[in-house]
């Protein structure tokens, strides 16, 4: 088996078990509402399912140094310049734009439980597992172009089971949410592999979240 199969194959293996524990979780937070849906809690889970395995097997597997392979010690303060950047030409134009001429308004989340997993969490946890994991190991199998298209749409696929289960979105709906995400996985990438820095990715990530939330 080549170098590049063995890659595959594990990587592979590593994305199924995540699809499954994650979409399990949304089974469960599904039927369990009351129970399970606690902003601590879905912040823990994230962290377990997301982050930690990505951790272990960049150190135990890759044998690589996790912080360093992940694009989170290298270029900081240019990430976070980067993705400022890409902040103010999108989403913020969008935000600008909706504020005067849709009549939306600016209000700043007052829920924690907004600020916890939507804002903060959910886009750390994000970026680490398909940027500064999936991206990176798909460049080493196939081309940087590739790699980028097929990271995007195995993270739009992430953000199907809880819809698919909450029929919160059906048919023409699910697939044009499925396009913008995927369209937002591309952008990541895109400013991600440009900065050399997972910082930037994670700011630009962040930062819409934010406004999706606080411009309605």
């Amino acid at each position: 088996m080549s170098a590049k199969t063995s890659l595959g194959v594990n990587l592979s293996g590593f994305l199924l078990v995540f699809y499954l524990l994650w979409t399990s979780w949304a089974y469960l937070l599904f039927h369990y509402p009351a129970e399970l849906d606690w902003g601590i809690l879905k912040a823990l889970v994230r962290l377990l399912v997301w982050v930690l395995p990505v951790f272990l097997y960049v150190r135990l597997v890759l044998h690589r140094e996790p912080f360093q392979y992940l694009g989170l010690i290298q270029n900081v303060r240019k990430g976070l310049l980067y993705g400022l950047i890409a902040s103010v030409l999108y989403p913020g134009l969008i935000a600008a734009y909706r504020m005067l001429f849709e009549e939306a308004k600016f209000q700043v989340p007052e829920k924690w439980n907004s600020w916890l997993n939507p804002i903060l969490s959910a886009p750390l946890a994000e970026e680490i597992l398909f940027r500064g994991f999936v991206l990176q190991q798909l460049i080493e199998i196939t081309t940087r172009k590739k790699a980028l298209l097929i990271s995007a749409m195995l993270f739009a696929i992430s953000h199907l089971p809880y819809w698919v289960l909450t029929d919160e979105m059906t048919g023409i709906d699910l697939l044009l949410a499925q396009l913008k995400i995927f369209f937002y996985g591309l952008i990541f990438g895109a400013l991600f592999l440009i900065a050399k820095s997972l910082w930037a990715s994670i700011t630009l990530h962040t930062i819409n979240n934010f406004l999706s939330i606080a411009v309605t």
